[in-house]
């Protein structure tokens, strides 16, 4: 271990087979060599064949894991290839779908227009609407709500009301009425 050159050796030995007996894949035998405490790896590579040997003979059977491997770590490089295969394959099933016209109705559609009240089609694809746009863009009357400017306003009714104007308000703001007397150098 170069990160760690202080480290006695038979410390970074005894970690070597705990992590082995730790990353089997047959754990019931990881566990078995690990409790057993081995001096080397070889030690605890024979424990794990033990273990699985006992099993086996007095089970009758293999053990629930499929694969009896004493891999301690598998190959991230196998799981990133396969990873990249299924990536490919669903890159593949999306460039055969193509593009989807989910924007567009579907056969059978039965929406509702808001505009001529009629199912099977909606208020942009109605023809009453687009006509009705029509004539009232040539009369000029668009759809379009007036803003509300102070040429409408109604200045004599704010007048009669007992609040003051915006201009009113800005003007007492202005007057700064104090019963102090001003600041003196």
């Amino acid at each position: 271990m170069p990160a760690f050159r202080d480290l006695p050796g038979q410390y970074c030995t005894e970690e070597f087979i705990s992590k082995f007996c730790q990353g089997c894949l047959d754990k019931e035998a990881g566990k078995h060599a690990c409790l057993n405490r081995p001096k080397s790896m070889q030690g605890a590579i024979d424990l794990v064949r033990h273990h699985q040997y006992i099993s086996t003979a007095v089970d009758g059977k293999v053990s629930r894991q499929k694969n009896n491997s004493m891999n301690a770590v598998s190959s991230s490089e196998d799981k990133i290839s396969r990873l990249e295969k299924k990536l490919d394959l669903l890159m593949e099933k999306l460039v055969k779908a193509g593009p989807s016209n989910s924007s567009k109705p579907k056969e059978g559609f039965r929406g509702f227009c808001y505009f001529c009240n009629k199912r099977g089609h909606m208020q942009r694809e109605c023809i009453h609407f687009k006509e009705e746009q029509a004539r009232a863009g040539k009369e000029g009357k668009l759809n379009v709500p007036k803003e509300r400017g102070s040429q409408n306003f109604n200045w004599k009714r704010q007048e009669a009301s007992n609040q003051p104007t915006r201009q009113q308000t800005l003007n007492l703001k202005g007057q700064g009425v104090s019963s102090q007397r001003p600041c003196q150098k």
